[in-house]
């Protein structure tokens, strides 16, 4: 599963940790790091938030998680779905 930022954002609020915490959290729960990734629709995501703030809210969201777990967030599952050694 891909968390986006418009895809977790909501309608008319701008992206914020707060508002997304728990369903980028419920989701990692639901389905583990190893099937999770990161990513955004940008330019629309520019619509909810910049891309630093979106890039460094799901930082922030689980800086608490291991090291490798985040490490697969944020590029090894990409690498391992989209093949990229």
């Amino acid at each position: 599963m891909t968390v986006g930022a418009a895809g977790v954002g909501q309608f008319g609020r701008p992206w914020t940790v707060t508002d997304n915490r728990w369903i980028v959290r419920e989701t990692i729960a639901m389905f583990g790091a190893q099937r999770c990734m990161f990513a955004n629709n940008f330019p629309v995501d520019r619509l909810c938030g910049s891309f630093a703030t979106i890039f460094d809210g799901f930082r922030e969201i689980v800086e608490d998680l291991p090291a490798d777990a985040q490490a697969l967030l944020f590029c090894g599952t990409a690498r391992e779905v989209y093949r990229i050694g």
